[in-house]
C-alpha cells in the first residue's frame, strides 16, 4: 500500500521540478524528457553532496579510502519513468533524499515539513486537559528513549565481541593455503567485515537519533541493513526513525522484515504503527495480550511493553487502568531490579503525567522532584530525560498560578538550548522554547520573553514559512512586546 505522505511528497517533487525545469510537467514527459532531466539532476545532486558531507551520507553514496565515490551516483530511466510519469512506485528511501536534495532541501524530512505534509507538534493553547491529551498522545518521548538505550547498549556488546585486526591478520598465511580454503577464509572474512561495518552504521544511526536528527538516522540504519540485512538493531532503529517522521506504512515495512531474538521492542513499535494509524484497538490488545498474567519475574523483563501500554491507555483517558499498570510495574522493578533503570525512571515518569491528568497534583510533583535527582546513567539519556520532567513539570507549577517555580525549573532547558542549537529539533526543546516565552510574558518579563518570541518565529518561519499560524502567532506576541518596551 503506498503510503499517503510518500504519495504527496512525490506530488510535491513533481509539481517543483515543472518550475524548475523548462521540461514541462513531470507526468507528460517521454523519454527525450526524462533522459534530459536524468543528467540534470545528476550533476546537481552531485554538486549538492561535495558540499555537505551529509547530503552525501543521506544519498548512500560509498566511501573509499576516505573519500567519496561520486561517479557512481546513478539513477535508471525506468526508476525516474515509473517514480515520475506513471508513479508506480514511491522510490527507495535514498531515492527520496536525493529528490528533495535537488529541490534545494537538507532531506526529505525538512521538505515534508516545509510543505506541511509532516507537522511538528507545539502547543499553541494554555488550554490544560486538551494539550496534556495531545501530549500524551500516542507515546511519550520516554518510552522511546528505552529502544534507544537498548539499541546503544546491545550495539556496544556486538563492538567490543569482534575485533576489526583479527580479521585482516590471520594466523594462517594464505600461501599455505589450497584454492578452496582461500576461497572459504576470504568469504568469511568478508561476512565478518560486513557485519562489523554494519553495527558501525548503527552507532553512526544513534547518534544521529540522539540529536533529533531522524533522517540522517535512518540513512544510517539503511545502510547497515544493506551490509547486513539480519541486522536486527538497525531494523529497530529504522522503524523508530520511521516513527518520528510520521511515515507509518515504511515504518511497518521494515518491521515486518526484522528478523528480532528479542521480540519487546518490535513489538512495541508495531503497536505505535498501529495506534498512530487509527488502529487504537489493535494496538492496545496487542500489547495487553503480552503482559496479562506476567509473575513478577515476567513484569520486569517485560517492563518496556507494559510501560507503552499505559501510556496508550492514558491517551484514551483510561486513566485507572493506566495507573494500575504503572503501580504493578514499579513494584516490581523495585523488588527484583535496579531503581536506575530506565523502564524505573519511565515508569516513574508515566505515574507522575497520569496523575498530573487525575488533578493530583501532589502525587505529581512529588515524582517530578525524584525523578530530577533520579540516579545518573549516560550522560545524554540523562540530559534527555531530566529536559522531558523540567518541561512538564513546569507546566504542572505554572497551571497552579506559581510562575516563578515554573521558570526556574525551567531554566535549564533553555540553557541546553543556547549550548545546543541543534535540540531546536526536538519538539520538547521547542515546546520549552514556547513556554518559557509565555511564562515570561506572563511575570511581565518583556525583554526576554521578546528574546524567546524573537527566536521561536526565527524557528517557525523556517519549518513552517513565514505566512504559517504557527509563524504568525510568534510575530503578534513580538510587536505587542515591542510596544510594551517602547
Amino acid at each position: 500500500m503506498k503510503s499517503t505522505s510518500i504519495a504527496m511528497f512525490w506530488d510535491k517533487i513533481t509539481d517543483e521540478i515543472s518550475i524548475e525545469t523548462t521540461l514541462g510537467h513531470p507526468s507528460q514527459w517521454r523519454k527525450k524528457e526524462i533522459d534530459t532531466f536524468n543528467g540534470l539532476f545528476i550533476d546537481e545532486v552531485i554538486f549538492q553532496c561535495k558540499s555537505d558531507s551529509r547530503k552525501a551520507i543521506l544519498c548512500s553514496i560509498p566511501k573509499v579510502q576516505g573519500n567519496y565515490m561520486f561517479d557512481s551516483i546513478s539513477v535508471s530511466y525506468d526508476t525516474l519513468r515509473r517514480v515520475l510519469v506513471k508513479k508506480s512506485s514511491q522510490g527507495t528511501p535514498t531515492l527520496r533524499e536525493m529528490f528533495a536534495i535537488y529541490i534545494g532541501e537538507q532531506s526529505v524530512h525538512s521538505f515534508m515539513v516545509k510543505h506541511q505534509i509532516l507537522k511538528l507538534d507545539v502547543p499553541t493553547t494554555i488550554d490544560r486537559k486538551s494539550r496534556n491529551l495531545q501530549q500524551f498522545n500516542a507515546i511519550n518521548a520516554s518510552t522511546t528513549t528505552l529502544l534507544i538505550e537498548h539499541i546503544e547498549d546491545e550495539s556496544k556488546k556486538v563492538i567490543a565481541s569482534s575485533n576489526l585486526f583479527d580479521i585482516a591478520k590471520e594466523k594462517k598465511s594464505k600461501n599455505s593455503l589450497n584454492t578452496e580454503e582461500v576461497i572459504e577464509q576470504m568469504q568469511d572474512n568478508y561476512h565478518r567485515l560486513s557485519n562489523a561495518l554494519s553495527q558501525l552504521e548503527v552507532s553512526r544511526g544513534v547518534a544521529a537519533v540522539k540529536r533529533y536528527d531522524y533522517s540522517l538516522g535512518a540513512a544510517h540504519f539503511i545502510k547497515s541493513i544493506s551490509l547486513d540485512d539480519s541486522q536486527e538493531l538497525a531494523h529497530l532503529g529504522l522503524a523508530l526513525c520511521y516513527f518520528e517522521l510520521r511515515d507509518y506504512t515504511e515504518m511497518l515495512t521494515v518491521l515486518n522484515e526484522a528478523k528480532c531474538k528479542d521480540q519487546r521492542f518490535k513489538l512495541i513499535l508495531t503497536a505505535l504503527a498501529y495506534f498512530n494509524s487509527g488502529k487504537n484497538k489493535d494496538a492496545i490488545y496487542l500489547l495487553q495480550e503480552k503482559v496479562t498474567g506476567l509473575s513478577k519475574e515476567g513484569l520486569v523483563k517485560a517492563a518496556p511493553i507494559s510501560i507503552t501500554l499505559a501510556v496508550l491507555l492514558a491517551s484514551e483517558y483510561r486513566l485507572e487502568e493506566a495507573l494500575l499498570i504503572l503501580r504493578t510495574t514499579k513494584a516490581a522493578i523495585e523488588l527484583l531490579s535496579t531503581e536506575s533503570s530506565g523502564s524505573y525512571y519511565s515508569c516513574l515518569f508515566n505515574l507522575a503525567r497520569v496523575y498530573d491528568l487525575q488533578d493530583k497534583s501532589n502525587e505529581a510533583e512529588r515524582l517530578y522532584k525524584k525523578l530530577l535527582d533520579a540516579p545518573r546513567r549516560s550522560l545524554e539519556i540523562v540530559i534527555f530525560e531530566n529536559s522531558l520532567t523540567r518541561l512538564f513539570f513546569s507546566k504542572l507549577l505554572a497551571r497552579h498560578k506559581k510562575t516563578e517555580a515554573a521558570i526556574a525549573i525551567l531554566v535549564p532547558n533553555i540553557d541546553a538550548l543556547t549550548e545546543r542549537p541543534q535540540l531546536l529539533n526536538s519538539p520538547i526543546f521547542l515546546s520549552s522554547l514556547y513556554d518559557m516565552a509565555n511564562l515570561q510574558l506572563a511575570n511581565a518579563d518583556y525583554k526576554e520573553s521578546k528574546k524567546h518570541f524573537d527566536k521561536l518565529w526565527e524557528v517557525f518561519s523556517v519549518i513552517y514559512g513565514r505566512d504559517s499560524l504557527q509563524a504568525k502567532l510568534a510575530l503578534s506576541h513580538i510587536q505587542f512586546l515591542k510596544e510594551k518596551l517602547s
